[in-house]
């Protein structure tokens, strides 16, 4: 009986025991999942205690990394979009940024010529005579002429090119004057019944038709004359070696005589009606519109005290320009606008003057003027100095409508 009593009181105190470390057991684990609430820890607590409650913290956690990583992924894409819209901006300001740099640097040669015209006109009118009548309507009509507008290119050629070696340009404006004086005389003359028979020049009757055919006569041998006048003219010729001077001189007077424009001219007039062989569409060509450029070229070198080397390069640029020059005036009087040209089109035709339009047709036409463009911009890397503004007045000049 008392080995019975016994025995149940040591199973009641095991029961008790038992029951006692059940309960702490159980407030350890819920504790324990207590403390890890909301983290990853919870799971295990989680797993520890109930399957149930495990896997609601997996799907818990499952839905959390999935939302996480769904946020990465539109982060992901938001900055990726971004970097691409950033890209394409950045591309389309590349573009638009470098169209501007074209534009700039094509508006920057067009004011840079309005510059040069703008200095050359006014020169020109101070070195106009003043005379008493009747020697003053001879006057007058040169000044008609002289002073009746244009691209000025020969005299910006000249201004140009000294410009290259020398800032100021003044000194350089009285021979860049003459250039423009010979190249009025050869157009009055040129517009003449008995030469090419204009009526027209540059949108306004040409001389002859305004004073009369024996005036406009005089006043282009009167303005031959003027150039050569100013160059020898102490006041302008004293700021440069008088050997630089005469070699000016008698560069311009070569290329305004047979060897040169006026060659061309003769060229030009003995093979009206007839049928031109290439070489020597090409020899008139060279001298009746290229001499004028070269030699202005070459004055500005000369004038500035350019080597020979130079003197070349710009001889070389000029000679590709005017013979690009004469052949889009070839184009332009067959595709050109008579309102924009400023004097009629299909002259050349009427006339019965072989062209290199009419020798190879316009599309042939067109990739010469593109081939020796791209020659003259060549003969430009041999020259010191900035010469962007040459290589944009020869697009201006090979891509002009007027």
């Amino acid at each position: 009986m008392e080995a019975a009593v016994l025995n149940m009181a040591v199973l009641d105190n095991k029961d008790k025991k038992e029951a006692e470390a059940e309960r702490t057991a159980v407030a350890g684990r819920a504790g324990l999942a207590k403390e890890v609430k909301g983290t990853k820890g919870a799971e295990l607590a989680g797993r520890a205690e109930s399957p149930e409650i495990a896997g609601s913290a997996g799907k818990a956690e499952g839905a959390e990394i999935g939302e996480g990583a769904g946020k990465a992924g539109s982060a992901g894409k938001a900055e990726g979009a971004e970097i691409g819209e950033g890209a394409g901006k950045a591309e389309s300001a590349g573009k638009a940024e470098g169209a501007e740099e074209t534009k700039t640097i094509g508006e920057a040669a067009k004011q840079q010529l309005s510059r040069y015209a703008h200095s050359l006109e006014t020169a020109l009118a101070s070195y106009l005579p003043q005379c008493p009548l009747p020697e003053s309507q001879v006057a007058e009509a040169m000044g008609y002429s002289l002073l009746g507008g244009g691209k000025r290119i020969r005299g910006a050629l000249v201004l140009a090119f000294y410009h290259l070696y020398h800032e100021d340009i003044a000194a350089a404006l009285p021979y860049a004057g003459a250039l423009e004086m010979i190249h009025a005389f050869s157009l009055i003359h040129d517009d003449l019944p008995c030469m090419d028979d204009d009526d027209l020049r540059r949108g306004k009757p040409s001389c002859h038709k305004a004073f009369g055919e024996a005036q406009a006569l005089l006043a282009g041998d009167a303005l031959l004359d003027l150039a050569f006048e100013v160059m020898t003219d102490p006041r302008y010729s004293r700021p440069f070696p008088a050997a630089r001077v005469l070699q000016v001189i008698h560069c311009l007077a070569r290329a305004t005589g047979l060897g040169g424009m006026i060659g061309g001219q003769a060229i030009d007039l003995a093979q009206e009606g007839k049928s031109t062989p290439a070489e020597l569409l090409e020899r008139m060509y060279k001298l009746k519109t290229g001499a004028l450029l070269a030699v202005a070229a070459e004055i500005g070198c000369i004038l500035a005290g350019a080597d020979r080397e130079a003197c070349r390069a710009a001889v070389e640029y000029a000679d590709h320009l005017g013979f690009a020059f004469q052949i889009k005036d070839d184009i332009l009087d067959i595709t050109g606008d008579a309102a924009l040209l400023g004097k009629p089109i299909g002259s050349d035709e009427a006339n019965g003057k072989t062209t290199f339009v009419r020798l190879y047709g316009l599309t042939k036409a067109q990739q010469e003027v593109d081939r020796l463009n791209a020659e003259a911009k060549k003969a430009l890397d041999k020259l010191p100095g900035d010469t962007r503004f040459l290589r944009e007045m020869a697009d201006m000049l090979v891509c002009r409508q007027n």
